[in-house]
């Protein structure tokens, strides 16, 4: 399970570098869970992460970091359920709206998100 976490670390890291290269290709990413009920596979994503971080939690050198994350996973993939795919798409609407910059900020969070993860494994 640590090797996973550490997998899924990099993919991170390496999605973030893509999307700081080329914001409007994660869009793209975007559009596709935004069609019909597709936002729900976002949610069973994120609760397979929150599983697998639960589980390789005693295994990392950081365990609270990796178990705080695999509950933020599992919370994420409820909220997604709770709000709807209504609720949900406008969110991600008003996302796909922002500025370059703004995308460019976020894959620069999501590149530390993952080299946290890598990390704390």
């Amino acid at each position: 399970m640590l090797l996973a976490v550490n997998i899924i670390g990099i993919v991170l890291v390496l999605i973030a570098i893509g999307y700081f290269l080329k914001p409007d290709g994660f869009n793209q990413l975007i559009e596709f869970y935004k069609k019909g009920e597709r936002i729900y596979l976002a949610a069973l994503v994120r609760f397979a992460l929150g599983v697998v971080f639960l589980l390789a939690a005693r295994e990392c050198g950081k365990p609270v970091v990796i178990s705080v994350l695999g509950i933020a996973f599992l919370i994420g993939g409820m909220m997604i359920i709770i709000v709807g795919p209504e609720k949900v798409n406008k969110i991600i609407g008003w996302y796909q709206n922002r500025s370059k910059i703004f995308s460019r900020f976020m894959a620069l969070l999501l590149f530390a998100f993952g080299i946290l993860i890598v990390y704390s494994a």
